[in-house]
């Protein structure tokens, strides 16, 4: 920048900000600074500009409307939310058909499973009954045992009683 600023810049090029005179002020400052601590001032205009009014969005500063951002307008932002919205909901709807498929198949092995605990619960008891069969013949084998060898014994006893009298 040259050190003509007064005849470079004037006020009414800042009449776009709210707040011209400050900005005015604040460019003069910088201008003045400049100066001191370098000797001149080599700032370009865009770059005092820069400095001084900042960068708004969409434009430059003191400088016009140059290129924007694409604008994201709400239909944009609503296709986008109708298509996550559309992604989470085929999601949710794979996730619930695989989570079917998985109970489903849970289903059909905790379903075998007791079936074939039944089947082993009932050969157990089946086993249980054939022992209890078994042990109560043995026990009334064992006690027609002892009652014969009782009888025999006091048959005996009564028989040395008969011949003894």
């Amino acid at each position: 920048m040259s050190s003509s600023f007064s005849s470079d810049f004037s006020l009414k090029e800042f009449t776009r900000d709210p707040k011209p005179a400050a900005k005015y002020e604040e460019f003069k400052e910088l201008h003045m600074s400049r100066i001191e601590k370098e000797g001149a001032d080599n700032l370009s205009l865009k770059e005092a500009y820069l400095l001084v009014m900042k960068e708004k969005s969409g434009y430059h500063r003191g400088f016009g409307f140059g290129p924007q951002p694409p604008r994201k307008g709400r239909g944009q932002c609503t296709e986008v939310r109708v298509e996550i919205a559309a992604e989470i909901q085929q999601l949710q709807q794979k996730e619930a058909a695989l989570q079917v498929g998985e109970l489903q198949t849970t289903n059909s092995e905790l379903k075998a499973k007791i079936e074939r605990m039944k089947s082993e619960a009932i050969e157990r008891d089946n086993k249980l009954k054939q022992e209890l069969m078994e042990r109560e013949r043995k026990h009334k084998k064992e006690a027609i045992e002892r009652d014969k060898k009782i009888r025999a014994e006091v048959m005996e006893m009564l028989h040395n009683l008969n011949c003894g009298i």
